[in-house]
């Protein structure tokens, strides 16, 4: 319903402003053949001049200008400090320092374990067989397995 009354519109809007034209150039005649008949041939210049002033033409010259940059000052800050709280009692002054002595020189223990490397293949203990003993009766029921106990 808004398409047909909007497009009825520009239709009425159209043919008024054909209408306004006709009747501004039937006037425009009128006037120049009565300037005619009147034997002043200028009529049309004056005419014009006369009564419509031209409209302003600007014409600017381009200007071509830069981007503008900004170049902010700099900043130097100092680093942030953390002071945290000590965590060692602090020594009373009056004691004198503990004596001055050298550590004990420290001997060093075997351990009764020999490295791998140091062991031939010889040597090496094989570990028993895992013995498996089987119990050969059947289950009162019947869906259910046999006994199998590992000894390890």
């Amino acid at each position: 319903m808004d398409l047909k009354k909007s497009s009825i519109d520009a239709i009425v809007a159209t043919l008024d402003l054909q209408l306004v034209r006709l009747l501004r150039d039937a006037m425009h005649v009128a006037d120049v053949s009565s300037a005619k008949a009147d034997g002043s041939d200028s009529f049309r210049n004056d005419f014009r001049s006369d009564r419509f002033e031209q409209r302003p033409v600007i014409h600017p010259e381009p200007r071509y200008e830069p981007r503008r940059v900004i170049h902010p000052e700099p900043r130097y800050e100092p680093r942030p400090i953390i002071h945290p709280t000590p965590r060692i009692e602090e020594q009373n002054n009056n004691c004198p320092p503990p004596p001055c002595c050298d550590p004990d020189p420290c001997e060093k223990t075997k351990s009764p374990l020999l490295p791998p490397w140091k062991t031939l293949p010889c040597d090496i203990k094989v570990p028993a067989p895992v013995q498996i003993k089987m119990i050969v009766q059947h289950p009162d029921i019947h869906h259910k397995g046999s006994l199998i106990d590992l000894f390890i």
